[in-house]
């Protein structure tokens, strides 16, 4: 019996081309020596085609319907892209909204050297903090009392219910032998940038409603009248002029309108902070908007 006819048959199962190799040996070795075997080298050859041939079907089949199933699976998943990848069908999250903490509040207020720098007002300095809004004091008076978040800033009538969550302010004086400058800076955060905005509209709102009115007020002894400006827009930040007109104190009128004394008021929102500034002083420029201006640049976009 031919050895090479039985390794192929056994070949055959085993590794199906080898099979078939060894079955072509083996018949030309039976021919050439007239060994027994070659029905079995037959076989062999036979076997190993035949697993050669589903081997390769096999194959075929396996990469069509694989690919088939890969072109569902990206059908599912959003498609392919225009260069043949697949596309993912997660949305990719949107950026988080820059947002200023309640601890980050005191960082953003400027200090009496930037004040200076800025409005050109040497000897400006900080003489009082604070975490909550202004309120009126006993025997204080505006008329009319609507008007009055025109002329001044952080009051507790202008930020009651409006959704702010918390607040810090400073006031500035100015040492000085002529007439000092007053600052005030308020910065409030909210829960997000749409509700400040929406505060400063409803301010904007407010004191537009005012403009050209008069608001009387009587503070500490000394009343006076301003006149409201109209309000002025640049870039983000809203703000308004009221002039001082007369004043009376211990019942002396003086007509200070020549003096070119006024009240700035201006505000803005970056992010979910609401900045609100109120200069007051005389021969005043933008002063106000200015401040602003600055408090904005420290807060992160």
């Amino acid at each position: 019996m031919n050895t090479l006819a039985t390794l192929s048959v056994v070949f055959a199962f085993l590794l199906a081309p080898v099979g078939a190799v060894l079955g072509h040996f083996a018949l030309k070795d039976i021919r050439r020596r007239g060994d027994h075997g070659r029905n079995r080298a037959l076989v062999g050859l036979t076997l190993s085609y035949a697993f050669t041939v589903l081997a390769a079907v096999a194959l075929v089949l396996w990469a069509t319907l694989g690919d088939d199933h890969a072109g569902q699976s990206t059908a599912h998943s959003g498609g392919t892209t225009a260069g043949g990848a697949p596309k993912s069908s997660a949305t990719t999250p949107a950026p988080a909204e820059p947002s200023v903490t309640p601890e980050g509040l005191q960082s953003l207020v400027l200090t009496g050297e930037d004040v200076a720098g800025l409005i050109k007002a040497p000897g400006m300095y900080v003489n009082k903090t604070w975490t909550q809004t202004h309120d009126l004091q006993p025997g204080d008076s505006f008329d009319p009392p609507e008007c009055t978040e025109a002329v001044f800033n952080g009051l507790t009538a202008s930020y009651r219910d409006s959704g702010y969550r918390a607040i810090y302010g400073v006031d500035l004086g100015q040492h000085t032998t002529g007439f000092p400058h007053g600052v005030s800076e308020f910065v409030a955060t909210f829960d997000n940038a749409a509700a400040a905005q929406a505060f400063v509209a409803g301010a904007t709102k407010q004191i537009n409603s005012c403009a050209g009115r008069q608001l009387t007020y009587s503070h500490g002894g000394v009343s006076g009248v301003y006149s409201v400006g109209t309000p002025v827009q640049t870039g983000p930040v809203t703000s308004v002029r009221s002039t001082l007109g007369t004043v009376q104190d211990n019942g002396r009128t003086t007509d200070v309108g020549r003096q070119h004394t006024s009240a700035l008021r201006a505000l803005a929102a970056k992010a979910n902070v609401v900045v609100d500034v109120d200069v007051i002083g005389r021969d005043l420029g933008d002063d106000a908007t200015t401040l602003v201006q600055g408090i904005l640049g420290r807060i992160p976009s």
